[in-house]
């Protein structure tokens, strides 16, 4: 039961870590000469100094076990550096909003692939949370949705959701969950990165010389929250909670990203994001609610 409640935890707050990263990132963009392809990439630069210098600190081996090789380079190439920037290319096609919510289809596809990979039931609890939340993300797009989609931008962020849920199947149901989680976010970072630089000189969307003195503050700030803290509890929570529930409590982010947005950027908060926030708040909470109504009495 601790260990339970001590992995949603550690979720919810990577969730919320990766909400006020979404909100940081584009502060950096515009006149303080940053890009998102830029952004992505420093993300995981600066996250390697710190996990290395925590693998030292923590006597963690920078080996890892063979086995573990692919599903690494897997994680890194497509978890880390593809969601990223499939997620974001997508929101040049068909806006942040409905970006961000097809995006959140990696929830429905982590709960089925676990269902299928570990042979359980999928119950009525879980599918009105993932009715709920759909909803609500839904309802916290509703903004965006005048603006026109495409199908490039439809496709990308449905990509960047299959991709994401491919990064919390291989933490739950690879050679990975064996290693170091330190380990495997330093490495993560550093496959990523490398893709990044690739495609970022590639196409000429390198834009360090012209950043300002803020946005490489903001952009440090944003890669420790994603990049160290964000990922890293992910592990952690992942390891001690499954992906199933984990990806639940993922839902958090985009409302996260909301309140955020309202506190620090002054972003108007209208009645149908309300409703969204409200609605996700309500999704998360009925499957342990449902848990908790159907426990077998304790005997006397």
């Amino acid at each position: 039961m601790q260990k339970r409640l001590s992995g949603s935890l550690l979720v919810a707050l990577a969730a919320s870590f990766f909400g006020l990263a979404h909100v940081l990132g584009p502060m950096t963009y515009g006149a303080e000469g940053n890009n998102v392809f830029t952004l992505l990439l420093l993300n995981n630069l600066f996250a390697l100094p710190v996990m290395a210098a925590a693998m030292k600190l923590c006597h963690i081996s920078f080996r890892c076990s063979r086995n573990a090789v692919l599903p690494l380079l897997v994680l890194g190439a497509l978890g880390t550096a593809g969601t990223s920037l499939c997620l974001n290319a997508s929101f040049l096609f068909a806006g942040v909003g409905i970006g961000t919510m097809l995006h959140m289809s990696y929830l429905v596809v982590v709960e089925l692939a676990d269902a299928v990979l570990l042979r359980q039931r999928i119950t009525a609890a879980v599918v009105v949370t993932l009715l709920m939340i759909g909803l609500g993300v839904f309802f916290l797009a509703s903004s965006d949705l005048g603006e026109g989609s495409s199908l490039p931008g439809i496709f990308l962020s449905l990509l960047s959701g299959c991709l994401y849920a491919l990064y919390w199947l291989g933490i739950s149901h690879t050679a990975a969950r064996q290693e170091h989680p330190i380990r495997v976010q330093f490495y993560a970072s550093l496959i990523a990165a490398v893709v990044l630089l690739i495609y970022a000189v590639g196409t000429d969307q390198l834009a360090v010389a012209s950043m300002t003195r803020r946005a490489w503050v903001l952009n440090l700030g944003a890669s420790f929250c994603s990049s160290v803290l964000g990922f890293l509890l992910t592990q952690i929570g992942i390891r001690q909670i499954g992906a199933a529930e984990a990806a639940i409590l993922g839902a958090l982010e985009p409302l996260t990203s909301v309140v955020l947005g309202a506190v620090l950027l002054g972003e108007a908060l209208p009645a149908l994001k309300l409703l969204g926030c409200l609605c996700i708040l309500a999704g998360i909470f009925i499957k342990p609610i449902s848990q908790l109504l159907h426990r077998p009495a304790a005997k006397t």
